[in-house]
């Protein structure tokens, strides 16, 4: 279906206290003391959870704590490296954090202020002007006291990757200084400071530097956020035609960061021909909203939230210091955001409102517009140059691979194919050529072809047939040769 995106949202965050801590491994950070009133990473532990969408349905601010502890699913060492991707950005599937105390303990005061952060170099941000980063987004400014029994807090993993635009760090309400784009990658985390303002000396826990001890051994705690496809695409070299089937070879620049290939199918209209469950079943979709991919499925908000409401890349007033976010800030002042000045808001300058079809990206960086020929397709066609799950018709295919035989298909029906790389946390890119066609035709015998050579064949050493009426130099020696064998064979016979 097309896709649209809505206006940038404003982000939320919801914190609730537990009555006790849910069982499970206890992570501390490994950094040093800082002048943290006496407290240090190990006053405090922290937990990362991954929601299933579903209970996440609703932005109004309230949390149900039963549905989140019945479908949370605690983080992994893959769920650490692998498991937030652009997708997961776009779609603003959020990451809770339980944090609290393992113990009353004897460091800090009671009433001492606590703020807590996520994100990453919030030391520098905290700097201000002075530095390059900017400030981390802030989840709660509390007490110490109030961490004897665990807080809750979700957040988009948005504010992993951007900082805050502006004085407004409270996440409910701040802007994020960027949208989900490509070339977007790093580790972040939880960051925590006493005391009020929270400069660069008060930090005791330092997202990026965390490590603890967790069910699958010495864990990274501090999260990788990917929002890069690989950046060599798939290029198709070769494509051949059999009986129902359709056998495609690829080869890639450079392998990079690529973990597998998938392939795509299509009719001339664009829409699915295989059963897509069999390469990717109904339990695996759900799993996979809260597992990470290992490597072996790509995801697209298309895929992952049709229907869900978005963080998008927010305009910028080209003309405002800072980069201060303004609703149309593009600074052409036409009002629309695309910086191109004719007011239509597609951004090619023409003064004419694009279509309506989008086009997936296929290449780092593509921004997905509609050019050209493919403008006028149809929704179904530009489902599948999203790469809507409902055109796979390939299981998993290791990184080591480059070719792969579809079988299924109809002979005399033409059938359009994309072959989609796919990093490790599921980020995709589709083969730099687009879509290619094919069609399957029936496998004929030797005498079939031949009949459709004009009866020319074997030219390598197999039977010529020749013309009727005209046997050929072939045939005669043949009749030749079989008439001295027969000759020499009754000869043996009369000699016994």
């Amino acid at each position: 279906m097309p896709f649209a995106s809505p206006p940038l949202p404003r982000s939320s965050v919801y914190a609730v206290a537990l009555a006790s801590a849910v069982p499970g491994p206890a992570f501390a950070a490994a950094a040093p003391d800082s002048d943290g009133g006496g407290l240090s990473p190990s006053s405090f532990t922290a937990k990362y959870f991954a929601l299933d969408p579903e209970t996440d349905a609703t932005n109004d601010g309230t949390v149900d704590s039963d549905d989140w502890l019945q479908t949370r699913v605690e983080f992994t060492a893959d769920h650490f490296s692998d498991f937030v991707n652009q997708a997961r950005c776009e779609c603003r599937h959020k990451i809770m954090l339980e944090l609290g105390r393992p113990a009353a303990g004897n460091d800090g005061n009671a009433g001492e202020p606590i703020g807590v952060y996520v994100g990453h170099d919030c030391d520098d941000g905290a700097k201000g002007n002075t530095s390059l980063a900017r400030p981390c987004g802030q989840l709660a400014g509390t007490t110490l006291d109030l961490f004897d029994r665990p807080k809750t807090y979700l957040f988009d993993p948005i504010w992993l990757a951007q900082g805050v635009v502006g004085d407004q760090q409270e996440i409910d309400e701040a802007e994020p200084y960027a949208g989900c784009g490509d070339q977007i990658e790093g580790t972040a985390g939880l960051w925590m400071c006493a005391g009020e303002g929270c400069m660069n000396g008060d930090f005791f826990m330092r997202g990026a530097s965390q490590t603890g001890t967790g069910p699958q051994g010495n864990e990274q705690v501090s999260i990788r956020y990917d929002f890069s496809p690989p950046r060599s695409q798939p290029v198709i070299t070769d494509i051949g035609v059999g009986d129902g089937a359709v056998r495609l070879s690829w080869n890639v620049a450079a392998q990079g960061d690529i973990q597998g290939y998938r392939v795509l199918c299509a009719d001339v209209d664009g829409n699915p021909v295989l059963d897509a469950g069999e390469f990717i079943s109904l339990g695996d979709r759900t799993t996979r909203l809260t597992q990470p991919s290992y490597g072996s499925l790509y995801y697209t908000r298309e895929n992952l939230c049709p229907d869900g409401v978005l963080w998008t890349d927010p305009p910028f007033d080209n003309d405002s210091p800072g980069g201060t976010p303004n609703p149309n800030g593009d600074g052409d002042g036409d009002g629309d955001g695309d910086g191109d000045g004719d007011g239509d808001g597609d951004g090619d300058g023409d003064g004419e409102l694009a279509p309506a079809a989008e086009l997936a990206r296929t290449a780092p960086g593509d921004s997905g517009g509609c050019t050209g020929e493919d403008c006028a397709e149809s929704p179904a066609n530009a489902a599948f140059r999203r790469l809507d799950w409902e055109y796979l018709c390939s299981a998993h295919l290791d990184l080591n691979s480059n070719s792969v035989r579809i079988s299924g298909l109809d002979n005399g029906t033409t059938y359009q194919f994309l072959v989609v790389a796919y990093d490790k946390a599921g980020n995709p890119v589709a083969n730099a050529d687009g879509p290619r066609e094919a069609t399957p035709r029936p496998t004929r015998g030797f005498w079939e072809q031949c009949a459709e050579q004009d009866h020319h064949c074997g030219e390598a050493g197999f039977c010529r047939v020749a013309p009727a009426g005209r046997p050929s130099a072939a045939h005669r020696f043949a009749a030749i040769a079989l008439l001295l064998g027969l000759g020499g064979l009754r000869r043996r016979r009369r000699s016994k």
